[in-house]
Protein backbone atom coordinates (compact mmCIF):
# COMPACT_ATOMS: atom_id res chain seq x y z
CA UNK A 1 0.00 0.00 0.00
CA UNK A 2 1.11 3.19 -1.24
CA UNK A 3 1.85 6.50 1.61
CA UNK A 4 -0.61 8.70 -0.57
CA UNK A 5 -3.92 8.08 -1.67
CA UNK A 6 -5.87 10.21 -4.32
CA UNK A 7 -8.93 12.07 -3.68
CA UNK A 8 -11.19 14.44 -5.43
CA UNK A 9 -9.91 18.30 -5.58
CA UNK A 10 -13.18 19.72 -5.58
CA UNK A 11 -14.26 17.49 -2.14
CA UNK A 12 -15.10 20.75 -0.47
CA UNK A 13 -17.97 21.75 -2.55
CA UNK A 14 -19.97 18.17 -2.30
CA UNK A 15 -23.19 18.78 -0.30
CA UNK A 16 -22.27 16.18 2.37
CA UNK A 17 -18.79 18.16 3.08
CA UNK A 18 -20.56 21.80 3.15
CA UNK A 19 -23.03 20.44 5.90
CA UNK A 20 -19.77 19.11 7.78
CA UNK A 21 -18.71 22.61 7.65
CA UNK A 22 -21.89 24.20 8.47
CA UNK A 23 -21.89 21.99 11.48
CA UNK A 24 -18.35 21.74 12.70
CA UNK A 25 -16.54 24.28 10.79
CA UNK A 26 -12.93 23.49 9.31
CA UNK A 27 -12.16 21.23 12.18
CA UNK A 28 -14.85 18.92 10.77
CA UNK A 29 -13.02 18.91 7.70
CA UNK A 30 -9.68 17.88 9.42
CA UNK A 31 -11.07 15.49 11.23
CA UNK A 32 -12.76 13.89 8.39
CA UNK A 33 -9.27 13.60 6.50
CA UNK A 34 -7.45 12.12 9.53
CA UNK A 35 -10.47 9.42 9.19
CA UNK A 36 -9.73 8.76 5.26
CA UNK A 37 -6.42 8.08 6.61
CA UNK A 38 -6.90 5.97 8.80
CA UNK A 39 -8.98 3.65 6.50
CA UNK A 40 -6.75 3.34 4.00
CA UNK A 41 -3.72 2.36 6.52
CA UNK A 42 -6.06 -0.60 8.01
CA UNK A 43 -7.03 -1.71 4.24
CA UNK A 44 -10.25 0.33 4.61
CA UNK A 45 -12.09 -0.49 7.73
CA UNK A 46 -12.24 0.57 11.06
CA UNK A 47 -14.16 -0.54 14.29
CA UNK A 48 -16.97 1.76 15.75
CA UNK A 49 -15.89 0.47 19.20
CA UNK A 50 -12.42 2.06 19.09
CA UNK A 51 -14.06 5.91 18.21
CA UNK A 52 -12.60 6.71 21.53
CA UNK A 53 -9.33 5.36 20.69
CA UNK A 54 -9.00 7.57 17.68
CA UNK A 55 -10.10 10.77 19.56
CA UNK A 56 -7.38 10.26 22.35
CA UNK A 57 -4.85 10.03 19.17
CA UNK A 58 -6.62 13.20 17.30
CA UNK A 59 -6.51 15.25 20.42
CA UNK A 60 -10.45 16.09 20.46
CA UNK A 61 -14.03 14.24 21.91
CA UNK A 62 -15.24 10.95 20.90
CA UNK A 63 -18.25 12.38 20.14
CA UNK A 64 -16.90 14.45 17.36
CA UNK A 65 -15.55 11.53 16.04
CA UNK A 66 -18.93 9.72 16.27
CA UNK A 67 -20.77 12.55 15.16
CA UNK A 68 -18.84 12.71 11.62
CA UNK A 69 -18.78 9.05 10.83
CA UNK A 70 -22.37 8.49 11.72
CA UNK A 71 -24.66 11.99 10.87
CA UNK A 72 -23.48 13.39 7.56
CA UNK A 73 -23.38 10.29 5.16
CA UNK A 74 -19.87 10.35 4.36
CA UNK A 75 -19.24 6.58 5.89
CA UNK A 76 -21.10 3.96 5.92
CA UNK A 77 -21.49 1.39 8.69
CA UNK A 78 -23.33 -1.46 10.07
CA UNK A 79 -23.25 -0.99 13.55
CA UNK A 80 -19.98 -2.89 14.41
CA UNK A 81 -17.13 -1.19 11.67
CA UNK A 82 -17.37 1.63 9.47
CA UNK A 83 -15.93 2.75 6.09
CA UNK A 84 -16.08 4.26 3.15
CA UNK A 85 -17.09 2.89 -0.19
CA UNK A 86 -14.60 5.42 -2.62
CA UNK A 87 -11.59 4.43 -0.21
CA UNK A 88 -12.08 0.87 -0.62
CA UNK A 89 -12.58 1.54 -4.77
CA UNK A 90 -9.88 3.62 -4.64
CA UNK A 91 -7.69 0.52 -3.07
CA UNK A 92 -8.76 -2.43 -5.25
CA UNK A 93 -7.78 0.20 -8.06
CA UNK A 94 -4.28 0.29 -6.33
CA UNK A 95 -4.21 -3.17 -5.43
CA UNK A 96 -5.57 -3.99 -9.55
CA UNK A 97 -2.31 -2.20 -10.65
CA UNK A 98 0.25 -3.37 -8.58
CA UNK A 99 -0.49 -6.51 -9.91
CA UNK A 100 -0.77 -5.64 -13.38
CA UNK A 101 2.26 -3.84 -13.00
CA UNK A 102 4.29 -6.73 -11.66
CA UNK A 103 2.75 -8.90 -14.30
CA UNK A 104 4.20 -6.58 -17.16
CA UNK A 105 7.81 -6.82 -15.72
CA UNK A 106 7.52 -10.33 -15.51
CA UNK A 107 6.37 -10.46 -19.57
CA UNK A 108 8.93 -7.86 -20.56
CA UNK A 109 11.94 -9.91 -18.14
CA UNK A 110 10.71 -13.19 -19.95
CA UNK A 111 11.14 -11.67 -23.71
CA UNK A 112 14.26 -10.05 -22.60
CA UNK A 113 15.78 -13.44 -21.63
CA UNK A 114 14.78 -15.61 -24.59
CA UNK A 115 16.30 -12.61 -27.11
CA UNK A 116 19.49 -12.91 -25.16
CA UNK A 117 19.63 -16.11 -25.35
CA UNK A 118 19.00 -16.29 -29.14
CA UNK A 119 22.73 -14.55 -29.28
CA UNK A 120 24.62 -16.31 -27.06
CA UNK A 121 27.05 -19.14 -28.10
CA UNK A 122 25.71 -22.35 -27.69
CA UNK A 123 28.83 -22.99 -24.82
CA UNK A 124 26.91 -20.41 -22.84
CA UNK A 125 23.36 -22.00 -23.52
CA UNK A 126 24.18 -24.18 -20.91
CA UNK A 127 25.05 -22.10 -17.79
CA UNK A 128 21.87 -19.84 -19.12
CA UNK A 129 19.81 -22.30 -18.72
CA UNK A 130 21.30 -23.42 -15.08
CA UNK A 131 20.83 -19.50 -14.32
CA UNK A 132 17.39 -19.18 -15.45
CA UNK A 133 16.20 -22.27 -13.75
CA UNK A 134 18.07 -20.53 -10.26
CA UNK A 135 15.96 -17.30 -11.48
CA UNK A 136 12.54 -18.76 -11.47
CA UNK A 137 13.06 -20.38 -7.99
CA UNK A 138 13.91 -17.52 -6.73
CA UNK A 139 11.14 -15.85 -8.69
CA UNK A 140 8.47 -18.26 -7.32
CA UNK A 141 9.98 -17.33 -3.90
CA UNK A 142 9.29 -14.45 -3.77
CA UNK A 143 6.22 -13.96 -5.01
CA UNK A 144 4.79 -16.71 -2.89
CA UNK A 145 2.93 -15.37 -0.15
CA UNK A 146 4.59 -14.50 2.68
CA UNK A 147 2.72 -16.52 5.81
CA UNK A 148 1.80 -14.41 8.90
CA UNK A 149 4.62 -14.22 11.86
CA UNK A 150 3.29 -16.32 14.14
CA UNK A 151 5.27 -14.73 16.84
CA UNK A 152 4.09 -10.84 15.95
CA UNK A 153 0.59 -11.82 15.59
CA UNK A 154 0.88 -13.41 19.26
CA UNK A 155 2.78 -10.41 20.55
CA UNK A 156 0.06 -8.28 18.93
CA UNK A 157 -3.12 -10.51 20.24
CA UNK A 158 -1.43 -10.40 23.81
CA UNK A 159 -0.79 -6.73 24.07
CA UNK A 160 -4.14 -4.88 25.57
CA UNK A 161 -5.24 -2.67 23.05
CA UNK A 162 -6.07 -4.18 19.58
CA UNK A 163 -5.93 -0.73 17.48
CA UNK A 164 -3.53 0.49 14.50
CA UNK A 165 -2.54 -2.49 13.62
CA UNK A 166 -0.22 -2.10 10.18
CA UNK A 167 2.24 0.33 12.58
CA UNK A 168 1.92 -1.80 15.40
CA UNK A 169 3.26 -4.61 12.94
CA UNK A 170 6.07 -2.85 11.75
CA UNK A 171 7.22 -1.73 15.57
CA UNK A 172 7.25 -5.30 16.68
CA UNK A 173 9.09 -6.65 14.25
CA UNK A 174 12.06 -3.75 15.07
CA UNK A 175 11.37 -4.69 18.63
CA UNK A 176 12.19 -8.23 17.73
CA UNK A 177 15.87 -7.34 16.29
CA UNK A 178 16.51 -6.07 19.54
CA UNK A 179 15.11 -8.03 22.19
CA UNK A 180 13.85 -11.97 22.14
CA UNK A 181 10.38 -12.92 21.22
CA UNK A 182 10.37 -15.00 25.15
CA UNK A 183 11.48 -11.58 26.80
CA UNK A 184 8.84 -9.38 25.13
CA UNK A 185 6.15 -11.60 25.52
CA UNK A 186 7.09 -12.29 29.23
CA UNK A 187 6.76 -8.41 29.53
CA UNK A 188 3.71 -7.54 27.16
CA UNK A 189 1.73 -10.54 29.42
CA UNK A 190 2.52 -8.93 32.29
CA UNK A 191 1.71 -5.53 31.82
CA UNK A 192 -1.53 -6.61 30.18
CA UNK A 193 -1.84 -7.82 33.84
CA UNK A 194 -0.40 -4.02 35.42
CA UNK A 195 -3.36 -2.38 32.94
CA UNK A 196 -6.00 -4.67 33.37
CA UNK A 197 -8.21 -2.08 35.29
CA UNK A 198 -7.26 0.94 33.31
CA UNK A 199 -9.31 3.03 30.85
CA UNK A 200 -7.94 2.01 26.87
CA UNK A 201 -7.51 5.77 26.36
CA UNK A 202 -4.53 5.59 29.19
CA UNK A 203 -3.26 2.66 27.58
CA UNK A 204 -0.17 3.77 24.71
CA UNK A 205 -0.56 2.23 21.61
CA UNK A 206 1.01 -0.96 21.13
CA UNK A 207 3.20 1.05 18.06
CA UNK A 208 4.06 3.45 20.90
CA UNK A 209 4.45 0.79 23.42
CA UNK A 210 7.11 -1.46 20.90
CA UNK A 211 8.95 1.61 19.42
CA UNK A 212 9.99 3.41 22.82
CA UNK A 213 11.20 -0.05 24.23
CA UNK A 214 8.56 -0.12 27.34
CA UNK A 215 9.40 -2.81 28.27
CA UNK A 216 12.49 -1.87 29.93
CA UNK A 217 10.35 0.36 32.19
CA UNK A 218 8.23 -2.01 34.18
CA UNK A 219 10.72 -3.85 36.76
CA UNK A 220 9.38 -7.55 37.22
CA UNK A 221 10.12 -9.36 40.40
CA UNK A 222 9.24 -12.59 39.93
CA UNK A 223 6.36 -14.57 37.78
CA UNK A 224 4.42 -15.13 40.42
CA UNK A 225 4.23 -11.05 41.32
CA UNK A 226 2.05 -8.67 39.09
CA UNK A 227 4.80 -5.61 37.47
CA UNK A 228 6.31 -2.82 39.94
CA UNK A 229 7.32 -0.07 38.31
CA UNK A 230 5.59 3.52 37.64
CA UNK A 231 1.89 4.05 37.63
CA UNK A 232 2.08 5.40 34.62
CA UNK A 233 5.11 6.34 32.55
CA UNK A 234 5.56 9.86 32.27
CA UNK A 235 4.27 9.97 28.40
CA UNK A 236 0.86 8.56 29.47
CA UNK A 237 0.25 11.21 32.22
CA UNK A 238 1.31 13.53 30.01
CA UNK A 239 -0.89 12.47 27.52
CA UNK A 240 -3.90 12.20 29.69
CA UNK A 241 -3.75 15.51 31.21
CA UNK A 242 -4.20 17.26 27.40
CA UNK A 243 -7.00 14.92 27.10
CA UNK A 244 -8.86 16.16 30.13
CA UNK A 245 -8.27 19.88 29.68
CA UNK A 246 -9.63 19.51 26.27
Amino acid sequence: MPEYFSHDFNARNDPKMIRLIQKMGHEGIGLYWCLVEYLYEQRGYLMLSECDCIAFEMHTHCDKIKMIVTDFDLFENDGIKFWSDSVLKRIDTIIEKSGKARKSAEIRWKKGNINANAMRTQCDNDANVHQSKVNKEKEIKENKPKEKNSDIEKLYSEYPKHVGYGEAIKSIEKALKKESFETLIEHVKKYAVFVKDKEKKYIPLPATWFNQERWKDELIKDESQQIKGRELHEYERNAASKYDNM
